[in-house]
């Protein structure tokens, strides 16, 4: 299937981005970063993510459809959201650099895309709420296969 093409929210340029979903959650409460697993929808490459605690609980409740008895941080941000007369379209999880993941939600408003940069963890919780689409730039994904291969081939 052939990657679909986004503004990226610079200016212009063009990226190819790759539908991607959540695969894996893993939280331990003793730890301070949890670890998020993306994985291709039409193939078999993956995001590994480190998350913070509270991110990855409001990810799994909103997995899970577990209600909550008041307002997350998310569902605040969704309100505020719809209050501006706006819907969340899709995330795209744009670049990677040392390990620190960069993220759009983007949304529509009067028939027009706006691009706001958001940490993926935050946009993935409003993402689980709202059944959005997840996508992953084309070519961050392809690099972090590739050094995923060379981590774990084995040493001479």
């Amino acid at each position: 299937m052939d990657p679909l093409v986004f503004l990226d929210g610079t200016g212009g340029l063009k990226m190819d981005a790759i539908r991607v979903e959540i695969a894996k959650l893993l939280i331990r409460t003793e730890a301070e970063l949890q670890d998020l697993v993306l994985i291709e929808r039409e193939g078999s490459r993956v995001i590994h993510m480190s998350i913070g605690l509270f991110e990855a609980a409001a990810i799994r409740r909103r997995l899970a459809n577990e209600p909550v008895s008041r307002p997350q941080t998310h569902d605040l941000l969704d309100n505020t959201i719809a209050a501006l007369d706006a819907r969340p379209h899709h995330i795209l999880i744009r670049h990677e650099e040392n390990g620190v993941f960069f993220a759009d939600l983007v949304l529509e408003r009067q028939g027009e895309q706006l691009v706001i940069d958001a940490r993926p963890s935050d946009a993935l919780a409003l993402c689980c709420k709202l059944d959005l689409p997840i996508y992953a730039d084309a070519e961050m994904l392809e690099r972090l296969e590739i050094e995923r291969r060379l981590l774990a081939a084995p040493t001479s």
